[in-house]
């Protein structure tokens, strides 16, 4: 699988089948097309928060896989700044496994989501 690599200092390790894309304050959404473009059309990102806060800046995300681990920690990393402006999504399927992890896919939507509308399971 090919990999592209966005790093704050410009620099890299040299993993197989890679290529460093651009420094994370100058990734804009014409790499990001680019990339996309020379693929198959889909970028997955797993484990950098910083990179999707920036393609959330850049409003290119279209669906977030979110795994839900029955633990409570009680602290950690935001998916989302607090700064940020709201994003809506609306929920395309909750998978869960036996281990109780759920996986829950939701997908970016320019609507409000219902305020009523019951969820699947609830």
């Amino acid at each position: 699988m090919p990999k592209i690599l966005v790093s704050r200092s410009g620099e890299a390790p040299e993993w197989r089948n890679s290529r460093r894309l651009e420094c994370l304050e100058r990734l804009d959404a014409d790499a990001v097309t680019d990339v996309k473009r020379d693929g198959d059309g889909y970028l997955v990102v797993y484990g950098s928060l910083s990179v999707v806060a920036r393609l959330q800046e850049l409003n290119m995300i279209d669906e977030y896989h979110l795994l839900v681990h029955p633990t409570a920690i009680g602290e950690g990393k935001a998916l989302f700044a607090p700064a940020q402006s709201p994003v809506r999504l609306r929920l395309h399927s909750a998978e869960p496994f036996s281990s109780g992890v759920v996986l829950m896919r939701y997908r970016a939507t320019a609507e409000s989501p219902a305020r009523d509308e019951p969820t699947r399971g609830a």
